[in-house]
C-alpha cells in the first residue's frame, strides 16, 4: 500500500513539472517563432500569415520540447522531494533508486506517448499547412491565388524521367507538371508539359504496383537526333505510370526531415534509396524520432542520478542550471553526430544511438554512486 501511495506520489511531482517545464519552454519558443515569423515577413505575407504559421506549427514545437521538458522537469519534480527529505525517506524504507526511477518514468512515458500521437497525427498536417500558408503567401497573387492550389515547385526523379511539379491543388491534383527524359548518354529523349494531372487511386495501379496518374492538356516534344528532326504532339490527357503517389509529392516532402513523421520519412528514404539519392538526412530524423523515448526515459534516468547524487543538496536555482546545461549537452552531442553520418557515411541508427547511449551510462554511473 505504501509503496502504491509512493509511485503515485513521485510520479505526480515529476508529471506536473515537466507540464509546467513544457508550457513554460512552449511559450518561449512559440514568442520566439512569432517574433522570427514578424521580422522575416516578405511580399504578401502579413501579420496574419505569421500568425496562422506559427499556430499550425505549434504541434511540431510541442514534440520537439518533450525530450528538454523531461529532463529538466524530473529535475525539479525529484529535487522538490529531496528538499522535503521524501527521497530520503523512501530510501531509507528500503525502496531503490531502480523503483523511484519506474515511479518517475510513468508518467513521462504516458506523456510520451500523447507527444508521439501528437507528432504523427497532427504535427505532420499542422506542417504542411504552415508551408502551404508561407507558400500561398509568397506567391498569392493573379492568376495562382483564384486557381486554388499551393504552389511549391519541386523536382521528382524515377530512373531517368525529370519531373517538375508546379503546384499541389490538393484532392490529389498536381499543377503544372512538366517532364523531361534522357536515354543513357543523357541526351534528352522528350519533353512534355501537362497543365494538371489526376491521380487515379487504386484503379490506375497496375501488376507492378506503380501508382496511376493522368496528365490532362498535354504537349509533347520527341527529339530525334539522328536525323535531327523534332516531332510535337498534343494530347487530351496522357496516361504517366509511376510509384510516386500524392502522399510523396505533396508540400510535405518539402519540410526540413526533422518536421516530418516517422510514416512520412519512412517513404522518403524508400523513394531516395530507390533512385541511389543520398537518404542520410532523412535516415537521422527518422532514428531520431524512433528511438525518442529511449532518450526520454534515458534523460529521466540521468535526471534521477543528478538529484540521488551530487545535487542532492543544492538549491532549486543549482538544479535548473544543471538541466539547461544537461539539455544542451545532450543537443550539441547529438548534432555532433548527426552530420557524420551525411559527410562520412557514418550509420544514422549508430549517430543518434552514441548519445543515448552516452546518457544512459552517465545515468548509471551517478545512480551507482548514489546507492
Amino acid at each position: 500500500m505504501i509503496g502504491g501511495g509512493m509511485d503515485r506520489h513521485v510520479g505526480r511531482a515529476v508529471l506536473l513539472a515537466v507540464l509546467v517545464t513544457l508550457a513554460c519552454f512552449l511559450t518561449l519558443v512559440t514568442l520566439f517563432a512569432l517574433v522570427e515569423e514578424l521580422q522575416d515577413r516578405g511580399v504578401g505575407y502579413t501579420p496574419f500569415h505569421a500568425l496562422l504559421y506559427v499556430a499550425y506549427t505549434t504541434p511540431g514545437r510541442v514534440v520537439e520540447l518533450v525530450p528538454y521538458a523531461a529532463f529538466i522537469g524530473a529535475l525539479v519534480g525529484l529535487g522538490v522531494l529531496s528538499n522535503h527529505g521524501e527521497l530520503t525517506a523512501y530510501r531509507a524504507a528500503g525502496i531503490s533508486l531502480v523503483r523511484l526511477f519506474g515511479a518517475s518514468a510513468l508518467p513521462v512515458a504516458a506523456l510520451l506517448a500523447a507527444g508521439q500521437w501528437l507528432g504523427e497525427a497532427v504535427a505532420g498536417p499542422g506542417e504542411e499547412a504552415g508551408a502551404a500558408v508561407k507558400f500561398e503567401a509568397a506567391r498569392g497573387a493573379g492568376v495562382e491565388a483564384s486557381s486554388g492550389h499551393v504552389p511549391f515547385g519541386r523536382w521528382h526523379r524515377e530512373g531517368l524521367l525529370y519531373t517538375y511539379i508546379d503546384g499541389y491543388g490538393g484532392g490529389d491534383r498536381l499543377v503544372g507538371v512538366r517532364q523531361f527524359r534522357v536515354d543513357e548518354d543523357r541526351n534528352l529523349v522528350f519533353s512534355r508539359r501537362a497543365a494538371y494531372a489526376t491521380f487515379l487511386g487504386d484503379a490506375g495501379r497496375g501488376g507492378d504496383q506503380e501508382a496511376g496518374w493522368l496528365l490532362h492538356d498535354v504537349h509533347e516534344t520527341r527529339f530525334d537526333f539522328d536525323p535531327g528532326a523534332t516531332v510535337v504532339r498534343a494530347y487530351d490527357t496522357l496516361p504517366w505510370r509511376t510509384r510516386a503517389d500524392p502522399e510523396l509529392l505533396n508540400v510535405k516532402s518539402l519540410l526540413d526531415p526533422g518536421r516530418m513523421s516517422v510514416a512520412e520519412l519512412a517513404r522518403q528514404i524508400d523513394y531516395m534509396e530507390r533512385e541511389g539519392l543520398d537518404a542520410s538526412r532523412h535516415g537521422v530524423a527518422w532514428w531520431s524520432k524512433v528511438l525518442q523515448p529511449v532518450a526520454v526515459l534515458g534523460l529521466v534516468w540521468l535526471a534521477l542520478g543528478f538529484v540521488a547524487g551530487p545535487l542532492r543538496e543544492v538549491s532549486m536555482g543549482a538544479r535548473l542550471s544543471v538541466g539547461i546545461a544537461g539539455g544542451l549537452a545532450f543537443n550539441y552531442l547529438g548534432e555532433l553526430f548527426a552530420p557524420m553520418a551525411v559527410v562520412v557515411d557514418f550509420p544514422p541508427w549508430l549517430a543518434v544511438a552514441i548519445p543515448i547511449a552516452a546518457c544512459w551510462l552517465v545515468g548509471g554511473a551517478l545512480v551507482r554512486r548514489a546507492a
